[in-house]
């Protein structure tokens, strides 16, 4: 029948000798089934030898994939996870596998499906047609179970109603480490934000490949770029120093020998020179572990052409550093020695065989644990040889390239600090001594910051390195310090009720670029109570229109320019400018009084036109913009039209906002008058 879902097909773990033919027992949720499986029924065909197990393979869907699960340790739970019950009618199937296991252990630390009618099956191997383990229901708890090889597979499956809190467990395994570890592990890090303006966090990504040996040391690196080069903060335990510029840069002091930038690298050129000594200043105890890391060549013309590197050194300036360690590339005897150096004598500690070809470039990596005293030495990234001090020096302040009756050249020198893996690490950010990152974007598309990552396995293999660039800017654009009222020369009046406009100073911004200005309007300087902030791109002037504007209310601009790191200039904000919707410059009233006043606003004088309709005693007062009286202007009573002008400087008037007074027997008549 096709209408039946094939769900609904017996498939208990029953044996041959089990006849449910009580009532309820299958229930409903079963449709194919034998007829020892109805209730009350005699009948035990198709027999008891049936394998109901095949026959529902047969006619149900085909098991879904297995969901594979390769870590060596985990947790295992049902569909619903921690916390959730399965689901009705599941087919579910996980498979355990780690690679290069030799056996996986599972045990059950709770275990609850329906009794009878759901069940998880265990099989020994990768997957279902693997040796039956067992099946349980109910309560049956598994327990711990270790399979036979590297692998185990678990089959669920629950009927059609009724479930339950499922199962929690853990896994480990046995693994096979007898095989090489050959490839690298990997690094990556992430920085939020298309631009840093303070500290910031780097957030690191670190992994082994599956079966590997697993991360031994993760280890990262700050530079900064100040216009010209790319550099490091030493006082921060980082250094970098591609010598790409003309010259020796000042963080190195020559002590011996000739050391000079040949071709884009630093070299030591004389041969006869039995220890050659550049060093440079760099804080040493700032973490567990640092990797030192170069590129160079020993050359010449000898028959013992040696050359090496100090670290952590208490006193560069002495022959052999005082208190320091150091590594001895031999090119003529073809080994590598670990030297300590005691109160400015050394000893040799250990010594590896090893092949320096002379004239040949190597990528040199010295790793030192300021914790264990453990020191190892790379060649190309393949590993040449180790020493630990059993008293490890755990600070040191320089750090020092040496030669021996070479030509020793080197470049792209290079120093890392450990750190957790797959952690975040705060950058420091500012014109600090301190500071990671000591400088701006010298533009916008110069990024001033770079953060580097490399990582080590447990059988020393190291990952490529990992960078991500920052940009930088912690200031402000420049600051704007004109805003004019109206669409060009500053106004103090405008009669319109409903459009004001402003003009403003340009700002710039080196580091990020100018991005953006805002401005806004207001009651009072500075203020954003008609017109909130705004931005207005890349535009230095606005034109508004339809605002609510009020008669004898005056209105200030503010304005303020952002940058592409999102700061912002302090506003600048207008002089401010008077709207005045009654009388505006010329004014005329319902009883044929009329009055002008020009030019307004004014710097010098200003005449006041006026017109009286009738004979009658005027009397005309100037009043500053708080109603105090200044002046006594005029008092007359014949009809007709008169004038009067006023003397700001024999007034003393200051810039700022007067009113003209008219009062007759119709009524007081005010125009304002502006004094620029």
């Amino acid at each position: 029948d096709n209408n039946i879902d094939p769900l609904r097909t017996g498939w208990w773990p029953w044996l041959h000798t089990t006849y449910y033919n009580q009532s309820g027992i299958p229930g409903a949720c079963t449709k194919v089934k034998g007829h020892m499986h109805f209730p009350n029924q005699t009948h035990n065909d198709p027999g008891p030898n049936w394998d109901w197990d095949y026959y529902y393979r047969l006619i149900n869907n085909n098991p879904p994939a297995a969901t594979q699960l390769t870590a060596a340790s985990g947790n295992f739970y049902d569909s619903g996870g921690a916390s959730a019950n399965y689901s009705d009618d599941e087919r579910s199937t996980w498979t355990i596998a780690p690679p290069n296991a030799t056996s996986v252990t599972i045990s059950f630390t709770s275990f609850d499906v329906e009794n009878t009618w759901d069940y998880l099956f265990i099989y020994d191997g990768t997957d279902i047609n693997a040796p039956l383990i067992g099946y349980y229901t109910g309560t049956s708890n598994p327990g711990t179970i270790t399979s036979s090889g590297g692998a185990l597979t678990f089959e669920f499956r629950s009927d059609c109603s009724t479930n339950a809190t499922g199962w929690a467990a853990t896994w480990s395994s046995t693994i096979n480490n007898t095989s090489t570890d050959i490839i690298p592990p990997t690094t990556a890090l992430s920085i939020n934000g298309t631009w840093q303006t303070t500290d910031f966090p780097a957030t690191f990504s670190d992994s082994d490949n599956v079966g590997g040996s697993g991360l031994e040391k993760s280890f990262y690196q700050v530079i900064d770029y100040d216009g010209s080069d790319w550099r490091a903060n030493n006082s921060r335990g980082f250094f970098s120093d591609n010598f790409d510029q003309a010259a020796i840069h000042p963080d190195w002091t020559v002590m011996t020998g000739t050391w000079g930038i040949n071709n884009g690298v630093l070299e030591q050129s004389d041969e006869a020179q039995t220890n050659s000594n550049i060093y440079a200043p760099l804080a040493q105890n700032l973490s567990n572990k640092y990797l030192y890391n170069w590129s160079g060549k020993i050359d010449g013309t000898g028959n013992n052409r040696r050359a090496g590197f100090h670290f952590f050194c208490d006193d560069a300036t002495l022959p052999n550093r005082n208190n320091s360690y150091f590594v001895w590339f031999r090119v003529d005897q073809s080994v590598c020695e670990f030297y300590k150096v005691v109160n400015d004598v050394f000893t040799l500690e250990n010594s590896v065989p090893m092949t320096v070809n002379a004239g040949q470039w190597y990528d040199w990596k010295v790793v030192y644990d300021r914790i264990t005293g453990e020191m190892d030495v790379y060649q190309d990234n393949s590993f040449v040889g180790s020493w630990t001090d059993p008293a490890p020096y755990s600070t040191g302040g320089y750090v020092s390239f040496r030669s021996g009756n070479s030509n020793w050249q080197i470049n792209n020198f290079k120093v890392y600090r450990s750190r957790y893996s797959n952690a975040q690490v705060t950058v420091n950010v500012g014109n600090c001594p301190s500071c990671d990152i000591r400088y701006q974007n010298t533009n916008p598309s110069t990024p001033a910051g770079r953060v580097k990552s490399v990582v080590r396995d447990s059988a020393g293999n190291f990952s490529a390195i990992a960078f991500v660039d920052v940009n930088i800017d912690w200031t402000a654009p420049d600051a704007i310090d004109t805003v004019n009222d109206g669409p060009a020369a500053d106004i103090d009046l405008s009669t319109s009720p409903t459009d004001l406009a402003a003009n403003w100073s340009s700002s710039a911004d080196t580091n990020s670029g100018l991005a953006r200005y805002y401005y806004a309007l207001g009651t009072s300087p500075g203020d954003s109570d008609v017109v909130p902030w705004t931005s207005n791109w890349g535009y230095d002037t606005v034109a508004l229109t339809g605002l609510p504007l009020v008669s004898g209310q005056w209105y200030y601009f503010s304005v303020m320019a952002e940058n592409g790191a999102g700061l912002r200039t302090q506003h600048f904000t207008s002089d401010g400018v008077l709207v005045d919707l009654t009388t505006g410059i010329s004014s005329s009233y319902a009883d044929g009084f009329s009055a002008t006043a020009g030019p307004n606003p004014f710097t010098g004088n200003t005449t006041i036109a006026y017109n009286i309709p009738q004979n009658e005693n005027v009397r005309i007062v100037l009043s500053d913009g708080n109603g105090k009286r200044i002046e006594l202007l005029n008092e007359l009573q014949n009809a007709g039209s008169h004038s009067v002008s006023i003397d700001s400087g024999n007034l003393a008037l200051a810039s700022g906002m007067y009113f003209i007074t008219f009062t007759c027997g119709t009524g007081v008549h005010t125009i304002p008058l502006i004094k620029k």
